[in-house]
């Protein structure tokens, strides 16, 4: 079985976020440490800036 990485595991907080969830909560649910979400959110933001203006 696979696990999911820990970019789509920040995808799926982002997502849960919105919907108004605790990120304290999905981070612990997940196994995510704080700094590696926000690590991996700004990964994918310098990601899209890159392709939009690169």
């Amino acid at each position: 079985m696979c696990s999911a990485t820990q970019g789509e595991k920040a995808a799926l907080v982002e997502e849960l976020r919105e919907e108004g969830y605790t990120l304290k909560y999905l981070l612990k649910a997940l196994g995510l440490s704080k700094s590696t979400y926000y690590y991996e959110i700004g990964n994918v933001v310098v990601k899209l800036f890159c392709n939009t203006y690169g």
